[in-house]
């Protein structure tokens, strides 16, 4: 079920089909309970924000909406100037889907990537 706009569908996980055929679509595949890799966070934070350069909106998805996909999320607003690390965003994410929660994998990778970030002048 994909929100009206014709968004641009940003999918971490592995397990589930690609069902959409007429957007814009990349795959991150993250096994559920897992984290992405500090590649594939910088891997789909880049595509999101070329897809919002060019006016559309991003869906970041996994199966069930409150893991992998925040992950992803947390660093799209870090590297986007709308958090100052991704606990700043991991609340934003929170006010707004009280559902989502990090557990210590996904946890672990935030913090991967943001020791990967540091040093980093120029957002991607």
């Amino acid at each position: 079920m994909v929100p009206d706009g014709a968004p641009a569908i940003l999918d971490c996980t592995c397990e589930l089909p690609r069902l959409q055929k007429h957007l814009p679509y990349d795959n991150l595949a993250v096994w559920d309970t897992h984290g992405p890799s500090v590649r594939q966070i910088d891997e789909g934070v880049k595509w999101a924000l070329k897809q919002r350069e060019s006016g559309r909106p991003v869906l970041v998805h996994c199966a069930h909406g409150h893991g992998r996909s925040l992950v992803v999320m947390c660093a799209i607003l870090v590297v986007n100037g709308l958090a100052g690390d991704f606990l700043e965003a991991y609340k934003i994410v929170k006010a707004a889907r009280p559902k989502v929660r990090l557990n210590g994998r996904q946890h672990k990778a935030l913090v991967q990537w943001q020791e990967h970030m540091k040093g980093r002048t120029k957002a991607m």
